[in-house]
């Protein structure tokens, strides 16, 4: 079952690209809770949403971390570092699927504030900041501040 999640996962990252690109995928490790993370740049702040997560719900997520976007037709996708866009609702639905009594952790901007339909998927209608916390804002330009969600609280749950 896992070599099959890994292989469709795989699939999805690499699209009809002619070499495959493994994704950095740690699943099944006892002890370890899975996280996928196909933005290097984001990796810093797995482990304090993680720890958020745990005191919100009491249980460890399956974390995907990667910068996200709106593909200009109404979906939200995916942005990984390399590879094509992901359509977000197909990885959840994806992992769902392989490990249906996990929730799901999206930290990923989700620019077009797009509702997922998948069951247990928490995630943000908004901009995200990699690292959670109060100061969850960057600069696009010297006019241009974003604040960005950097709390838990300000997630949508899905049951």
């Amino acid at each position: 079952m896992r070599r099959l999640l890994f292989c469709l996962l795989a699939a999805l990252a690499t699209g009809c690209s002619a070499t495959v690109r493994t994704p950095p995928v740690t699943l099944g490790l006892p002890g370890v809770t899975d996280t996928i993370s196909w933005s290097k740049g984001l990796r810093y702040g797995i482990e304090d949403w993680r720890r958020q997560f745990r005191e919100r719900f009491g249980d460890d997520p399956i974390i995907v971390s990667c910068h996200g976007d709106d593909d200009g037709h109404g979906h939200f996708v995916l942005c990984p570092d390399a590879g094509p866009l992901l359509d977000a609702e197909s990885v959840c639905r994806t992992l769902h699927a392989a490990y249906p009594k996990r929730r799901i952790l999206v930290v990923s901007c989700n620019v077009g504030h797009h509702r997922l339909t998948c069951p247990g998927v928490v995630y943000p209608l908004d901009y995200v900041w990699s690292q959670p916390g109060p100061d969850a804002q960057f600069c696009l330009s010297e006019l241009s501040v974003i604040t960005c969600i950097g709390d838990l609280s300000e997630f949508t749950v899905n049951p």
